[in-house]
């Protein structure tokens, strides 16, 4: 199986089309499960762009705060597999809005490779990770899906233990060290659908 990627460096597209709004996506190639910083890279993700309600940095700020969008996001973990998966970063927004959302996305992963976390993101993320954990397994589906993965990815038995345990041993540092290593905001590929050109997102 090839591993052969194209390098990271910024590359844009736009998928034109009638609609209210642009389906906007910044991002770049990501990590595959077995990188020894996946757990630290779920709670960076929690602080980030995947916590619950507006607990998140992108979720607060783009959608409470600036009121961009309904829907945005962003994550680096959730696709990791055998190969790489990516680094996403999402929000569907209005058309005279795409600079605000784009200059957000790079304000935040910035921030978060340059300063560290507040200590209650920190805490919120991990309480998080480890209090509903449980519950990912309440239906089959589930368990046997992670069953695969576990075989696929060449997973030890014990690596749900390992990760609770990862989960509680992440520190503030950790967090802008794997956010500095893997999230590359100034080499991303940037794509807009909806009613946006290419030459507007080169723009940006």
């Amino acid at each position: 199986m090839s591993r052969d990627f194209p390098p990271l460096e910024p590359r844009v597209a736009s998928f034109p089309a009638s609609r209210q709004q642009v389906h906007l996506f910044l991002g770049h190639l990501g990590i595959e499960r077995s990188d020894p910083d996946y757990a630290k890279l779920c709670v960076m993700d929690h602080v980030l762009g995947t916590g619950p309600g507006f607990s998140s940095r992108i979720t607060r700020i783009l959608r409470d705060e600036l009121g961009l969008a309904y829907t945005v996001h962003a994550a680096i973990h959730a696709s990791a597999g055998v190969l790489p998966g990516t680094f996403t970063a999402y929000i569907g927004t209005s058309p005279e809005n795409l600079a605000t959302a784009f200059d957000g996305f790079r304000r935040e992963i910035r921030r978060i490779q340059e300063e560290l976390v507040e200590r209650e993101e920190l805490e919120l993320a991990k309480s998080y990770l480890t209090g509903s954990f449980a519950l990912g397994f309440e239906r089959a589906s589930r368990r046997v899906q992670v069953l695969i993965s576990a075989h696929r990815n060449h997973l030890p038995e014990d690596h749900l233990a390992q990760l609770l345990a990862s989960f509680a041993k992440v520190t503030r540092d950790d967090v802008r060290e794997v956010a500095r290593r893997h999230l590359f905001p100034d080499a991303s590929c940037l794509v807009g659908a909806g009613p946006v050109t290419k030459r507007e997102l080169e723009a940006l």
